[in-house]
């Protein structure tokens, strides 16, 4: 064997250990870590009426650091459950998600403000590409019988929010969370509180009452007039 073909032989070997020593150190990807879901609190005291306007509307939050940037997490909102007679389901309103693309169950973006219905995934995407990327969303946590109409019978209500990773790598860290909410029914009786307000016609009254007199006849087709408005705050 010539002195040449030594050197070529040994040249190989050499460059066929530095790539496997290369590949050996490369880091991990699409693997989402460090992930988390919090609640503001794990108990909330709510009126029937009360949707996700409420100041008493518990939040909770996602967060993970994404290595790739298909990266992504989902919440799911369940009963687990609720008096005999309830018929609310547990909302997910956005409210914060400067660092995540949100997206609802049917693929469509989420909006801050927006709702997903109980049993319907909210998907948290990173918005980084392959560096890796903190990734965090928050969602107002409420109870209804639609997006904009409150739990109409009262009792307790238990929610549960179910984190899970759906693409990337690794395997969820975060723990489901469970809300109870305590749900106590409008009192729409009078007391010493209450206060009522006449205006003349359809204008909204202020805080005086105004003097009406007005007559009981038809206008001309027969249809009787609106004489005043009556304000009632309870």
């Amino acid at each position: 064997m010539s002195t040449k073909t030594t050197f070529k032989r040994v040249a190989l070997v050499a460059v066929a250990a530095l790539g496997l020593g290369v590949l050996s150190v490369a880091p991990s990807n699409a693997f989402t870590q460090a992930d988390s879901l919090t609640v503001s609190s794990a108990t909330a005291a709510v009126l029937s009426t009360d949707t996700a306007t409420a100041t008493s509307a518990p939040t909770a939050t996602i967060a993970f650091l994404a290595s790739a940037a298909t990266d992504s997490m989902t919440i799911t909102a369940s009963l687990v459950s609720a008096p005999a007679t309830g018929t609310a389901l547990p909302y997910l309103q956005l409210s914060e998600s400067t660092s995540a693309i949100v997206k609802a169950a049917d693929n469509s973006a989420l909006a801050v403000g927006s709702a997903q219905a109980a049993n319907g995934k909210v998907y948290v995407n990173t918005t980084g590409g392959s560096t890796a990327t903190r990734v965090s969303a928050t969602f107002k946590v409420y109870l209804g019988t639609s997006a904009t109409t409150g739990a109409t019978v009262a009792g307790t209500y238990v929610v549960k929010l179910t984190p899970e990773v759906v693409a990337g790598s690794g395997t969820v860290n975060a723990v489901a969370q469970t809300i109870t909410f305590t749900v106590t029914a409008l009192d729409t009786n009078a007391d010493s509180t209450s206060t009522s307000v006449i205006a003349r016609g359809a204008v909204v009254p202020g805080d005086i009452d105004s003097t009406t007199t007005f007559s009981k006849a038809l206008n001309a087709s027969g249809v009787g007039i609106q004489a005043a408005t009556i304000n009632l705050t309870q």
